[in-house]
């Protein structure tokens, strides 16, 4: 099925009283041929990106041939497989090897998704319903600028970013138009200056419910994440913020990072820790 007609498709669905096929699934093209070999013990070979992330604290990181992401392995017999086409990703989540939820993103000529589509399973893992559809939104530099509910808009984050390109702000909006939450984020701290991010991971961005590991989301940030603060507008106080610690290896790649409890006053136990595979 082509974009058109899987956009049409869509469109037909959400028209109310036209169709009832809030359980049927988008069906994408089938994955790029390039990318139809998963190998878990593939080595990459990408003189443009020479670390491929492997291990994310807990999770565990493997890679088609190609080198694009296949499983997010996570504890508790969790994963997350991503499966490709031409203009299309989409990720599945898998709990005990049942399928739980599925988030589709259609891509622009740029490859940053513009529309995402998820979806969850029944409790046999088989069946699926459509739960909510997602638009993306971009500035003239590529910068993520806004993320919505298709069919309700009010219901949106809107991003917010420095002259150095990093993103410094969130504001989260419900269907009313009322702000119930922002966050905002630090890339320096006194006397530590800013510093490239060689391989930038999302996860407290807040983009998506399944493809934070996945750039398909514009430039967010050009250095590493120094500190964060996410405050709740009901009550009007962050309900969580920290500062982050980084070591990093003789290329500027993460090796780990401490993390310090700004609201407890505390630094917290352990180590987020990064592994990478090295390009030949």
């Amino acid at each position: 099925m082509n974009s058109l007609a899987k956009l049409t498709a869509v469109t037909l669905c959400l028209l109310p009283g036209l169709f009832a096929c809030e359980n049927q699934e988008i069906t994408p093209d089938a994955p790029a041929t390039e990318h139809s070999a998963p190998n878990p013990d593939w080595v990459p070979t990408d003189a443009a990106k020479p670390y491929f992330l492997t291990r994310l604290d807990a999770q565990t990181l493997t890679y088609y041939r190609g080198g694009k992401l296949w499983k997010l392995i996570k504890p508790s017999d969790q994963h997350s497989e991503f499966e490709y086409g031409p203009n299309w990703v989409s990720a599945t989540l898998r709990k005990d090897q049942k399928r739980t939820q599925k988030q589709v993103f259609l891509l622009n000529d740029k490859g940053n998704a513009v529309e995402s589509y998820l979806y969850s399973y029944d409790d046999q893992g088989v069946n699926t319903t459509l739960t909510a559809i997602h638009a993306y939104t971009y500035d003239a530099t590529n910068k993520l600028t806004r993320i919505n509910l298709k069919n309700t808009p009010n219901d949106r984050k809107l991003f917010f970013y420095d002259t150095n390109g990093d993103l410094i702000r969130v504001e989260v909006y419900n269907a009313s138009n009322v702000k119930t939450a922002e966050n905002t984020y630090s890339y320096e701290l006194p006397g530590v200056a800013r510093q490239v991010d060689q391989d930038p991971i999302h996860e407290y961005y807040g983009l998506s419910t399944q493809g934070n590991l996945l750039n398909i989301f514009g430039k967010m940030n050009k250095h590493l994440l120094r500190r964060y603060s996410f405050k709740s507008m009901y009550t009007n106080q962050v309900i969580d913020e920290k500062i982050l610690h980084y070591t990093l290896n003789s290329n500027g790649y993460v090796v780990n990072y401490t993390q310090f409890d700004v609201e407890a006053n505390v630094m917290l136990p352990g180590k987020v820790s990064y592994e990478y595979v090295v390009t030949p």
